[in-house]
């Protein structure tokens, strides 16, 4: 129908121009017709869907306001609070709904910390797997993510799990574009300690205070360790 309609139009176009062009001309001129309406549906087609993502950012934006809200007032109901299965759920919908929104992660972060709150450290170490690999590694925070899901490994009760995370931590730690560094570095090193490796704790450890760092940061992790390290000069 489209294409019959393209035809009819450069008929009417040729009749009123008076113009008689060759069976090659033709089919130029239907080429370019077609061409156009390709162009004219690709881009309805892009503003489209600018305009559906736009909105879809937005509603994620709210439900995860939501979601935040309700994890704060979780948070501040204390130890024995009865609101974490409704976090949880809240955020797992939350994300559901979402799921290719650029939010969608945190959704899954706020999920997996309601069911820490819970002692279901196994389901909260799966989904913030999923939350750190749905992460772009260009995010300013994932680094963050990647060290705390690898510290949540490391209290796993699986011993596979656990020497993942060790793993995990040892490379964040020797990554020298990772922005949290310092962090990596001083859990490693806490972690060498309390296992009585002072060798390798004091590595970790010499290695944080000997990072590169502007005159306005100093590491909060730096304060951490001076007299941890002092014991084991």
């Amino acid at each position: 129908m489209a294409l019959n309609a393209l035809k009819n139009l450069d008929e009417h176009i040729l009749a009123f121009f008076d113009i008689s062009p060759s069976p090659k001309t033709r089919r130029i001129m239907r080429l370019l017709s077609i061409g156009a309406m390709i162009t004219a549906a690709l881009a309805v087609s892009y503003w489209g869907y600018q305009l559906y993502a736009g909105n879809r950012e937005k509603n994620a934006q709210k439900e995860l306001a939501a979601c935040m809200e309700l994890y704060e007032k979780a948070a501040g109901a204390g130890e024995m609070a009865t609101l974490w299965p409704s976090v949880e759920m809240a955020c797992k919908l939350g994300h559901e709904r979402y799921s290719g929104s650029s939010l969608a992660p945190y959704f899954l972060s706020y999920q997996a910390d309601a069911l820490i709150k819970q002692n279901k450290m196994d389901e909260a170490i799966t989904i913030m797997n999923e939350m750190v690999h749905a992460l772009s590694p260009r995010s300013p925070l994932y680094h963050v993510y990647a060290t705390k899901h690898a510290l949540m490994q490391m209290d796993a009760t699986d011993n596979a799990v656990r020497a993942a995370g060790l793993l995990a931590l040892e490379k964040l730690a020797a990554d020298t574009n990772n922005e949290q560094r310092d962090e990596a570095l001083y859990y490693l090193g806490l972690y060498h300690w309390h296992n009585n490796d002072a060798s390798q704790a004091k590595e970790a450890w010499q290695t944080l205070m000997s990072l590169p760092g502007s005159p306005e940061y100093n590491s909060p992790w730096i304060s951490l360790v001076t007299e941890r390290l002092k014991l084991l000069a």
